[in-house]
């Protein structure tokens, strides 16, 4: 279950970080602040998950 998990949350943060790196469209700072935001609280569940 936690390595299913642990794949999920890395995926979702691989997708985030495609986005951020390769934008499809022009972004405000507050667009772009969220999406690393979301980056972040990924990250930290995967860090709790490892830990």
């Amino acid at each position: 279950m936690n390595a299913e998990k642990m794949l999920q949350l890395a995926r979702e943060i691989k997708s985030l970080d495609d986005q951020i790196e390769c934008p499809q469209a022009p972004r405000t700072t507050k667009q772009h602040m969220a999406l690393l935001e979301q980056v972040r609280g990924r990250a930290v569940a995967l860090a709790a998950i490892v830990a």
